[in-house]
């Protein structure tokens, strides 16, 4: 499995929106929730606002990594972006997270 992510980090070299949604990707499916908020961020940053995939991992990685505040604030711009995702349901969870 690390050998995929080598690979990934590579492509972040020079920086694009699809290569980074795809690093994205890459580190959520191999759990490496630090890199995979990075590189959501990194990929709004450049253009990716409006993807929501992008806001829904940035999301589910801060969430992973204990930063309550940028995941509520990714949950909260991917519910208005998407109304039918399933943010709302994350925002609860974190309200209940806050509360224990």
């Amino acid at each position: 499995m690390d050998q995929g992510w080598d690979i990934a980090s590579k492509l972040n070299q020079q920086p694009e929106l699809p290569l980074l949604r795809a690093q994205c990707r890459i580190a959520s499916q191999l759990q490496r929730w630090p890199e995979a908020a990075s590189l959501a961020q990194q990929a709004i940053d450049l253009g990716g606002e409006e993807d929501t995939f992008l806001w829904q991992i940035l999301g589910y990685s801060a969430m992973k990594t204990n930063d309550k505040v940028t995941a509520r604030y990714a949950y909260e711009t991917l519910k208005a972006l998407d109304p039918d995702s399933d943010a709302e349901v994350w925002l609860k969870t974190l309200d209940l997270m806050e509360t224990k």
